[in-house]
């Protein structure tokens, strides 16, 4: 799958108060900014204690280092990069490391690269080299691998993450290829990937978490939303293709070390706003912010439209496909060759309501706006930076004009809640 360039590193915001933004100044000078919210004393001799030496991954130790206690903030990034991803973890580690963890914020990470033995479990420490790995680490698995593509292996992380490092807000990141309703974390050597179904159970094996990101493509879909609607309240994710280094969470964990006390719709809509800040030449070409307690709404909605359009095709094909071809296509290329197919929602309805002349559709199309963008609805913020921006709004849904449906979409929750899958198949 495509992937752009790492994101650069700019003027960004931010939260402060209930959601209010203050400008905060990025790169070199996080460590400066940072000078007062040095990590606990006692995690420095820990990692002296269990220190079993220094190498191009970090500084290895016997076990990692625990703060103690309740901090307010927890980050964990679960990056499955054992792929052509790979050679960019380096990069990855050294832009956490920028902010890492902080006297509020535990930064975490479980990383697996293409290399045999090479999955690790990292406590994120502030430095000042943007060149080289210096936070500590230690192998997990057997022969120090995992599979990264297996279920099994991200509730591991979360719950290591939960028991070790607790905290009163919990912010999980998942790095990989992305396809929608196709799943995510693409393990190279096992060919494995984490279907929508495995991903939910293994997100919310430690609780509901607070905020959920995707450094990955295809993520913010109507699919993954009502999926993950019981393992997390908030989604940030891209429609869209991402950035190798997504949303500059460097940037984010030292406005988290000042401002500790966040909510998660605030703490989102300021993602938002940081990933694709106007005037950036480094833009997302999609983000998104969906409030997740909302997914039920919009499957509800999309339901009413497929049972809808159902009705409406036998004598409407010709203009039901007219409207849905007037969309562009959200795609990239699966590790079967296949094409993941997904459009905006938004400009799916706004296309059929515009053209089908049915009474039917019509209310339906409008229940679907409502969902959307009304008051209350599942879209909390979006910004788009791509030749589509005029018609992207947030929230995508998979949609093959020519009614080949790949079978992994009737196993998820989506397709089993609602008549989407057989309006699909219909379409052939």
């Amino acid at each position: 799958m495509r992937r752009f360039a790492p994101l650069a590193l700019v003027l960004l915001t931010a939260l402060t108060g209930c959601g209010h933004m203050a400008p905060l100044t990025a790169g070199q000078q996080i460590l400066s900014d940072l000078g007062v919210m040095a990590d606990l004393p006692t995690i420095g001799a820990q990692i002296d204690k269990a220190k079993l030496g220094v190498d191009a991954a970090g500084t290895k130790v016997s076990k990692l280092p625990t703060p103690g206690g309740v901090k307010a903030v927890t980050f964990l990034t679960y990056k499955a990069l054992d792929n052509n991803l790979s050679d960019q973890l380096p990069e990855h580690m050294n832009v956490l490391e920028r902010a890492g963890s902080s006297t509020n914020v535990n930064a975490i990470a479980l990383t697996d690269g293409s290399d045999k033995g090479d999955t690790r479990e990292y406590y994120i420490r502030q430095d000042g080299d943007f060149k080289a790995i210096t936070s500590p680490y230690h192998a997990v698995g057997r022969g120090g691998e995992l599979d990264s593509g297996d279920a099994a292996s991200l509730a591991r992380a979360v719950k290591w993450g939960a028991k070790s490092y607790p905290s009163r807000f919990r912010w999980v990141d998942v790095n990989n290829h992305g396809g929608g309703y196709y799943g995510i974390c693409q393990d190279e050597d096992t060919t494995h990937i984490i279907r929508l179904p495995q991903l939910a159970g293994a997100l919310a094996s430690a609780g509901k978490i607070d905020v959920l990101s995707f450094d990955a493509c295809l993520m913010a879909t109507a699919e993954v939303a009502f999926e993950l609607r019981n393992a997390a309240k908030v989604l940030v994710a891209s429609e869209d293709e991402s950035f190798a280094l997504g949303m500059n969470y460097d940037v984010t964990l030292a406005a988290l070390a000042k401002q500790p006390q966040v909510d998660a719709l605030a703490m989102s809509r300021d993602m938002v706003l940081r990933a694709n800040r106007k005037g950036s030449d480094a833009r997302l070409p999609t983000i998104s912010a969906i409030d997740l307690s909302k997914a039920e709404g919009v499957k509800g909605a999309v339901d009413q439209l497929a049972v809808a359009l159902l009705k409406a095709l036998p004598k409407q094909k010709a203009t039901i496909l007219m409207s849905l071809n007037a969309v562009k296509a959200f795609y990239v290329a699966g590790p079967d060759k296949s094409d993941f197919d997904h459009r905006d929602l938004h400009e799916v309805v706004t296309q059929l309501k515009a053209r089908v002349q049915d009474p039917g559709v019509q209310a339906a199309c409008a229940a679907v706006q409502g969902t959307l963008f009304n008051r209350g609805g599942v879209v909390v913020m979006s910004r788009s930076a791509n030749s589509e921006s005029k018609i992207t709004r947030g929230l995508s849904i998979y949609l093959p004009v020519n009614g080949n449906v790949d079978p992994v979409y009737n196993d998820t929750a989506f397709a089993k809640a609602t008549h989407w899958d057989e309006f699909l198949a219909a379409l052939k």
